[in-house]
């Protein structure tokens, strides 16, 4: 590059300070012709030279913008890995402090707190032939249809779906974040906060992580831990600042 501009400005000073002369260097007589054929050549190689010149900027500015664009993208990934590794935090915590649904009953029994047990549903030949036909279909038309089924309100049909896929071990993640959904909206916050809990492990990346942190988050106030539920809040203003999740996270902060 370097060469090219010296190159150019020397060819450029011979032609400013050099008259067109019918003599050569020893005076002897030289065709204008000659000449002028020269003075074309010089400024063709000039001209070619600043295109080429201009080549180089081209690409020079077009790896400067490669560069930039790079650095921007490491950056987000950057501030994403500290979020995930902010929220994997919690979700570690969370681990460690609560208390498991088993282990709450056991406690109350201990205190002479009485504990209704769940009433178990007679098997029905109608619901026998429901669960045959849902086990002999495919992970894939469950997984979908249960998701329908949820979009619809119906969540106790959605729910015998995806019992069948937490058995099956199919795409773990959003089964259990779908099984945090259902248990949600039946009001079951803390098997929600179960679920939702082992859905995040899995998966911190998931695209549906705001609104899982927010139903976490109101879980939590429901079973009173505010403090908690405060933390999950934050969480979402700072991992997801302009979702729909952190608008809603805003008002309870």
């Amino acid at each position: 590059m370097m060469r090219i501009v010296v190159l150019l400005s020397i060819l450029t000073l011979s032609l400013a300070w050099s008259e067109p002369s019918v003599y050569g260097a020893s005076g002897s007589y030289v065709s204008p012709q000659k000449n002028r054929a020269k003075i074309e050549s010089l400024k063709r190689e000039i001209e070619q030279l600043k295109q080429e010149i201009e080549g180089l900027k081209s690409v020079v500015d077009g790896l400067g913008a490669s560069i930039n664009e790079e650095q921007s993208k490491l950056d987000s990934k950057t501030n994403s890995t500290q979020t995930l590794q902010k929220l994997a935090s919690m979700i570690d915590e969370i681990n460690a402090n609560y208390v498991s649904k088993k282990e709450l009953k056991m406690a109350l029994a201990g205190k002479g707190v009485s504990i209704s047990k769940k009433s178990t549903k007679k098997s029905t030949p109608k619901t026998d032939k429901l669960n045959a036909t849902l086990n002999r279909a495919s992970s894939s038309a469950l997984y979908s249809k249960g998701v329908r089924l949820i979009r619809q309100g119906k969540y106790t049909q959605a729910k015998l779906r995806f019992d069948i896929l937490k058995r099956r071990k199919y795409k773990k993640a959003p089964t259990y974040f779908y099984l945090g959904e259902i248990a949600y909206r039946a009001h079951k916050y803390q098997d929600a906060i179960d679920y939702y809990k082992v859905s995040a492990q899995s998966d911190e990346g998931a695209n549906y992580m705001d609104k899982l942190l927010l139903h976490t988050a109101l879980s939590l106030e429901k079973i009173g831990q505010k403090s908690q539920a405060k933390r999950f809040f934050k969480a979402i203003l700072d991992g997801y600042p302009d979702s729909a999740s952190a608008k809603i996270a805003k008002k309870h902060l």
